[in-house]
């Protein structure tokens, strides 16, 4: 009986993990930390707890049970199942939500992103295989220097790394 229950609280713990994964709209390093913590707290809780349970009167046979349950392959390949299952009708959700009704930020991003693609394409268009690039670029490795230059104005060149030593 406690081997269901470890296996239940360990999934329901790491499902709505999952659930809080799926609702960041970013992800840093302190998302990622947060949630380790939270998986690592939450096993390390429970190994010392069931370790601990030397008697008394509920829990005199829970005892090392997560020790036996972790121990199992059937345990890891539940959980997986679980996790995998258990955050879709969530998932699916919120993929239908950002499609169909999509906020203004998404928008944004979708306007601005086709813009960007359009400008590239019109650009790549513009600049046929017969005609020169409007952009050049050259490094060279004895003065570890590189130069931009707009072939359209000859005359402007920007020098991106300043020459190091003019003695060389």
């Amino acid at each position: 009986m406690h081997s269901l229950g470890t296996i239940v609280f360990s999934a329901t713990i790491l499902e709505h993990l999952v659930h809080v994964a799926i609702e960041f709209r970013s992800w840093s390093i302190l998302h990622l930390l947060a949630i380790s913590f939270s998986i690592v707290s939450y096993f390390s809780f429970a190994y010392i707890y069931n370790y601990l349970t030397l008697g008394g009167m509920f829990t005199s046979d829970a005892f090392m049970v997560i020790q036996n349950v972790m121990s199992r392959g059937i345990f890891w390949i539940t959980l997986l199942y679980i996790l995998i299952l258990a955050p879709m009708p969530r998932l699916i959700l919120r993929v239908f939500q950002t499609s169909l009704t999509p906020s203004p930020i998404t928008q944004a991003v979708r306007i601005n992103k086709e813009v960007m693609e359009k400008e590239v394409k019109e650009e790549f268009l513009n600049n046929a295989p017969n005609k020169k690039p409007s952009i050049s670029a050259v490094w060279t490795k004895k003065t570890s220097s590189a130069i931009m230059t707009n072939t359209a104005d000859v005359n402007k060149q920007v020098d991106l790394q300043p020459k190091l030593d003019s003695n060389k």
